[in-house]
């Protein structure tokens, strides 16, 4: 049986629907939609705790940042996700500079097996 974590969220990060009603995910794309939520999650986003999310305004989105630092962060919200044990591959770059996006490649060791992602963030 599948172990149902989240609601599921299409392409936009909007919730979606299926046959049955509102989609839930699970599992290994539950995994994966966390861990995208993580990365995409900002600093300062939520009202309850601006201390929370990923630092994108003030220590990745800036003039020459440290490298080593912003890949903790990205290592630090995969490692947080429930489920994954060991992050085995990250590389990070910022390869559009004219529409501002990221790009995230990570492999980890998770309770399911290998889990690999490539995330691509639009800022």
């Amino acid at each position: 049986m599948k172990r149902v974590t989240d609601f599921g969220l299409d392409s936009d990060g909007d919730m979606y629907a299926d046959d049955l009603g509102l989609a839930l995910t699970g599992d290994a794309p539950g995994v994966l939609q966390q861990t995208s939520l993580r990365l995409r999650f900002f600093r300062g986003e939520w009202f309850l705790d601006d201390e929370r999310g990923m630092p994108w305004w003030q220590r990745i989105l800036v003039k020459n940042p440290d490298v080593v630092e912003i890949e903790g962060y990205f290592r630090d919200a995969i490692l947080s996700v429930r489920g994954v044990r060991e992050l085995t591959y990250l590389a990070s770059s910022y390869t559009d500079a004219k529409n501002r996006e990221f790009r995230i490649d990570w492999r980890a060791s998770t309770d399911l097996g290998e889990l690999a992602s490539t995330e691509r963030i639009t800022l």
